[in-house]
């Protein structure tokens, strides 16, 4: 009898045993199946909000770089991914960089270049910095009449120096954002449409640079949206 009973009971934990493995298994496979769906979902959601951010999104400079009086980088014409004409809803680019400009004033190396803008982003639209009077410059060529063209730009005065700044810049069919580190400081409409077309690009220029670092450039072929903003910060900073 008691024999019998011991093997009533060794066979009712077994079965205990069993069914608690039983239930850890079925709950892991839940789990799984779960995050399985979630990815799944974060996935498709990051396609419909985001379906031309990787599509269009060229590095043009990924390390971090010293700008000296010797550095000049071209881009491929090929590499640039051109706005889409036919779209005037989504016609723009957009310009993404991280950089550390230098105490001027303090650097003995300007010369008489020390009061002329220096090119960082060398294209049209394009973006250049002035030491002498500390703003960052943007420009683009605008459309006056079917015959006739000029540039309108926009200054960004007094950045602070001595620390790494993101900036973000929008050239869209009707404006100019510029970001800086995710903070909108410059929202200005353009007299006219903006022209955008082919045309040779190259970070900083020989003998006419910036002195400080760059440790990101990115380009993408379109005006990115508030949303896409944020995930540009966050590539340019990682």
């Amino acid at each position: 009898m008691v024999s019998s009973n011991l093997s009533n009971n060794n066979l009712n934990n077994s079965n205990r045993i069993i069914n608690k493995n039983r239930s850890s298994y079925i709950y892991f496979i839940i789990y799984a199946c779960v995050i399985i769906l979630l990815g799944i979902c974060f996935w498709y959601v990051y396609k419909y909000f985001f379906p031309n951010y990787k599509k269009n999104k060229v590095v043009l400079l990924s390390q971090k770089t010293i700008i000296d009086n010797d550095f000049e980088m071209k881009v491929k014409n090929s590499d640039i991914v051109l706005p889409d004409i036919n779209k005037d809803d989504d016609l723009g680019i957009t310009f993404g960089f991280k950089i550390y400009l230098e105490n001027a004033m303090e650097n003995e190396n300007w010369g008489r270049r020390f009061d002329q803008l220096k090119p960082i982003i060398n294209y049209s639209p394009g973006v250049y910095y002035h030491p002498l009077e500390n703003y960052f410059e943007f420009n683009v060529e605008i459309r006056d009449n079917v015959q006739m063209t000029s540039y309108q730009s926009i200054k960004y005065d007094n950045p602070p120096l001595q620390k790494w700044l993101s900036i973000i810049v929008v050239f869209s069919s009707t404006k100019i954002l510029v970001y800086v580190n995710q903070e909108l400081v410059i929202n200005k409409k353009l007299k006219n449409p903006p022209i955008f077309k082919p045309s040779s690009l190259s970070i900083g220029q020989l003998n006419n640079n910036i002195k400080g670092k760059l440790s990101s450039v990115i380009y993408w072929g379109y005006p990115l949206d508030i949303s896409e903003i944020k995930k540009a910060s966050y590539d340019l900073e990682y």
